[in-house]
């Protein structure tokens, strides 16, 4: 006589960054965690949203110890982006055409599919009161109350509109603060010069264009260069290729 599938309980969450799946068994300990790449569809397409939610799901399970076809799965999805109705439609349809582990017929129509703002405060507060503040990739707050009938939220619109506080604003801030000092300093260089000199100030500034074969300012390794049919540019391999020479792009035509 066989035994029985495992049931096992899954939860999903597909950030702006990285998918994490968490199985549990029947009684809430957990057997392995697994991870993907970035879970919004907004950001990446829905094909490309399901691989990484199917790469966590693979690791978790992997980890956990289970045969992949003696599983019976109930899963929650807490996923980045579903913020309207139609995103809900896309999403909640998409993920329940996956086939994640073996089921039978009307499995998987009751998995659960939802912004991750809203699992998170779940997760978090079950049926009481609370408030996250959440700062990933992306920012959102969220409170509930009574028993989680009364969800609200602030902010998690997108980098577009908000999302102040997240790690893509801290970047942006981050970009801005070496774009203003790259200005500044060629500001100061420049200043007293003719019109005439002004290119050359602005070549002498850069620290890899038209310096092929030259030590880098930053770190001293050889500037290299990559040529294309007409054109070219130069890069530091330790500084901006984690020290992996680029193919010469024209010699690489003609090897096809």
């Amino acid at each position: 006589m066989k035994d029985a599938p495992a049931r096992l309980y899954a939860g999903f969450d597909g950030g702006g960054t990285r998918t994490t799946c968490v199985l549990c068994d029947s009684e809430g300990d957990v057997l392995g965690a697994g991870f993907g790449g970035r879970g919004n569809y907004h950001d990446i397409g829905v094909p490309s949203a399901l691989a990484s939610l199917k790469r966590a799901f693979a690791g978790a399970l992997d980890r956990s110890g289970v045969a992949t076809g003696r599983v019976r799965l109930e899963a929650c999805f807490g996923l980045a982006g579903l913020d309207s109705p139609k995103d809900m439609a896309t999403m909640s349809g998409a993920v329940r055409s996956m086939r994640l582990a073996r089921r039978g017929a009307g499995e998987g129509r009751k998995d659960i599919v939802e912004n991750d703002w809203r699992t998170a405060v779940a997760g978090a507060f079950i049926d009481e009161p609370g408030v996250t503040l959440i700062a990933g990739t992306g920012c959102v707050a969220a409170a509930q109350r009574e028993a989680g009938r009364r969800v609200a939220r602030v902010g998690g619109w997108g980098h577009l509109v908000d999302d102040r506080g997240s790690g893509y604003d801290i970047g942006r801030d981050a970009l801005y603060a070496a774009m203003r000092e790259s200005l500044r300093e060629a500001v100061e260089r420049s200043a007293g010069l003719a019109a005439a000199d002004l290119k050359a100030e602005k070549k002498s500034g850069l620290r890899v264009h038209a310096r092929t074969g030259q030590p880098c300012p930053v770190c001293g390794d050889t500037v290299r260069e990559v040529s294309f049919a007409d054109s070219s540019l130069q890069y530091c391999p330790t500084c901006q290729t984690g020290g992996k020479p680029l193919a010469d792009r024209r010699l690489s035509r003609l090897l096809k």
